[in-house]
């Protein structure tokens, strides 16, 4: 049985390493059957190490030099900690660039599909904001691995109920706000925000990116000012309380022109009456729109020149009570005047008078009674002089819409 050279182990017939310590074994004769030899104990220095009885020693074998067994080498654990965290670490960025890779794939910029027009005029813009779903949707079924242009896969798909379901209720879930969306000006900054449902989001195991864009308002065209009432002329006629109320829109700009303008109220009108003429609201925001922006929307207006019947006695100016007075005055004269009363009246002095307002009469609006003091004479001294009271009744006293003063 040979031994190892090295640490002196027992080695199997025809082994070419030792089991032990792992030294390759050289080709050597096989040696004759030793002759028994009696066993000498050789003799140890004084001071060397003295064997311990009972451990197990090397044999060795005939014509074999006798050599001491090296010293293992210890293990070296902090070495094997660092291969340890070392393969750890690449393991660790393999996932990580797995992961990167996967989520950029997953990655989806929606700005790349949303558009932003400003239409209008300046200080009266609108944005107008569109997102090309039907692209985004291919773009999400492509980043799930499918492809959107194969006609039959996405047919197998739509038929998969859980599949369409929830790519559709995503699909619902996507809205935009734009803020601010009108009355924009040239440089203003408009923000559009993409929002979603996010749970949807992830069982359709895509993510957005840039869902919130910054915008420049700019190329809108200068807006006209103008005031729609400037060439509106309105007009009263009829007769108090009954007068009624018109205008006439003599305006050059056709987006004025065509308006449409109302009064809150255009009859049952007296002089002094306070109306509003208001134009329609839809008229303003389609002249606004083609850049006109209207400076006044509503404008009030005073009744006046409406023929009326008066009211009170207050209603006479001073010349026209007069002129009354003086009417009166004649009739009286006329009336007790006659030859063939043989009177004559003089001392006629006014007293007073009353005005009444008949009901429910269509002919008689008024009526106003004055009433005189005068001296009544006889030619021929039938009767003493006489101190008499004589009233005189005058109707329907009016102002026409001239101004013009008149009565019966």
């Amino acid at each position: 049985m040979p031994f190892c050279r090295n640490c002196g182990a027992e080695i199997s017939e025809g082994g070419r390493f030792c089991t032990k310590c792992g030294t390759p074994m050289e080709s050597q004769p096989t040696p004759a059957a030793p002759q028994p030899e009696p066993v000498v104990t050789p003799q140890q220095p004084q001071g060397a190490a003295q064997p311990v009885y009972g451990a197990a020693q090397p044999m060795y074998g005939p014509g074999q030099n006798v050599q001491q067994p090296k010293p293992k080498k210890p293990f070296n654990v902090k070495l094997l900690i660092i291969i340890i965290a070392a393969a750890l670490v690449v393991v660790g960025a393999i996932i990580a660039v797995v992961c990167v890779v996967k989520y950029q794939k997953s990655k989806i910029d929606v700005g790349k599909y949303v558009e932003v027009t400003f239409e209008g005029y300046d200080t009266a813009g609108r944005a107008d904001v569109e997102l090309d779903y039907s692209e985004l949707i291919k773009k999400v079924v492509t980043v799930q691995g499918y492809n959107p242009d194969d006609s039959e896969e996405m047919t197998r798909l739509y038929n998969k109920k859980t599949y369409y379901n929830t790519l559709k209720d995503f699909y619902e879930s996507i809205e935009i706000e734009v803020e601010p969306e009108e009355e924009l000006s040239n440089g203003d900054e408009v923000v559009v925000t993409i929002t979603y449902d996010k749970e949807l989001m992830k069982k359709n195991k895509v993510r957005f990116t840039n869902c919130k864009l910054e915008y420049t308002v700019e190329g809108l065209e200068p807006i006209q000012d103008v005031n729609p009432f400037d060439d509106i002329t309105v007009e009263f006629s009829g007769t108090a309380p009954d007068g009624y109320a018109y205008c006439n829109n003599n305006s050059s700009i056709d987006y004025v022109r065509y308006c449409s303008f109302s009064f809150d109220k255009s009859s049952g009108l007296k002089n002094g009456d306070v109306i509003t003429l208001t134009v329609s609201e839809d008229d303003a925001e389609y002249a606004l729109s083609n850049g006109y922006r209207f400076t006044e929307t509503s404008k009030e207006y005073t009744v006046e020149g409406i023929a009326y019947y008066i009211s009170t006695i207050s209603d006479l100016s001073e010349s026209d009570l007069t002129e009354l007075k003086e009417a009166a005055r004649e009739e009286i004269i006329d009336d007790y005047g006659w030859k063939d009363y043989y009177a004559t009246v003089s001392d006629i002095s006014y007293v007073g008078a009353m005005l009444a307002i008949p009901k429910d009469s269509s002919y008689t609006q008024n009526v106003m009674v004055m009433v005189f003091s005068a001296r009544v004479s006889s030619t021929d001294g039938d009767f003493d002089p006489t101190d008499i009271y004589v009233p005189v009744e005058i109707d329907n006293i009016r102002y026409d819409n001239e101004g013009e003063f008149g009565y019966n």
